[in-house]
């Protein structure tokens, strides 16, 4: 069944949420941010944690592998980033890109 508004269709809340997620996950080609490897399941990690004062915004989100989300947790990311031994300068610099779009 296919609702209208105003010419638009409307879709569910969780086909939205699938495509914002797959929109993000495809943007790093399906790699991790922070160590760049592909894991077969992929979570969204937020930037600035939420505890934090973080949001839930494509900005602060990128793909992270359960280790790198499981080891960062509530972390501060540039610490927690420079300390780990993947730790890339052209990785920062894209995730501080992503952080600041436009």
């Amino acid at each position: 069944m296919s609702y209208w508004i105003e010419g638009s269709q409307l879709v569910f809340k969780r086909v939205t949420k699938n495509s914002f997620r797959r929109e993000i996950i495809d943007s790093w080609d399906g790699a991790c941010a922070y160590c760049g490897c592909e894991p077969e399941k992929i979570t969204l990690d937020h930037v600035i944690p939420k505890v934090k004062g973080g949001m839930t915004v494509r900005s602060n989100l990128v793909p992270a592998c359960a280790g790198c989300n499981v080891s960062k947790n509530h972390c501060d990311v540039w610490a927690w980033y420079h300390a780990q031994p993947f730790h890339t300068a052209a990785r920062e610099q894209r995730i501080r890109s992503w952080l600041a779009p436009g």
